[in-house]
């Protein structure tokens, strides 16, 4: 299974803003709510995140979205030995 197979298990989908310098998947709630999961190409880095109209508010991961995260990481080659 693929890590976007995996994200979409998950009711995330490949963000719709395409970038060379980062991967963005995206779940969307009620009342205009969204959560994002980032993976900064440049730099190596994972962020979570829930943008409202009040601002970002950075969180932390389930068990099953670091599955999916680990497996993104492997397909990308940073877990390298």
């Amino acid at each position: 299974m693929t890590a976007d197979e995996m994200f979409k298990e998950l009711g995330y989908k490949k963000s719709k803003f395409v970038s060379k310098d980062f991967i963005e998947y995206q779940h969307s709630y009620i009342y205009d709510t969204s959560i994002f999961i980032r993976f900064d190409l440049d730099e190596l880095y994972i962020t979570k995140y829930d943008d409202t109209d009040n601002g970002i508010k950075y969180l932390g991961f389930t068990l099953n979205e670091l599955k999916a995260i680990t497996k993104q990481m492997e397909e990308l080659g940073w877990l390298k030995n």
